[in-house]
């Protein structure tokens, strides 16, 4: 199943989506890079149930879609360099 962001609020500094097709592995990842940000204020997940729950993401900030959309670009850009370094193993 591929990653589908469903949008739950979006307001201009603020907003919550599920992460469908996804778990722990993934949000963690993207929480950290959300967080290194100057312009977010705050970003977290959670899921209600560990083995049914689809992740909630939240983030807060300023022009919060924009950098939702350039971490996750940014995630696929360091998966692909790390299968291009293990392929080169």
């Amino acid at each position: 199943m591929a990653m589908e962001l469903k949008i739950i609020e979006d307001a201009k500094d603020r907003i919550l989506v599920e992460v469908n097709g996804e778990d722990h592995t993934f949000c963690n990842i993207l929480v950290k890079k959300l967080n290194t940000y100057k312009d977010v204020k705050f970003a977290a997940y959670s899921i209600d149930h560990p083995l049914v729950g689809i992740p909630k993401l939240l983030v807060e900030g300023k022009d919060v879609r924009a950098i939702l959309k350039k971490a996750v670009k940014e995630i696929s850009g360091d998966a692909d360099e790390l299968k291009k370094l293990a392929h080169s193993l």
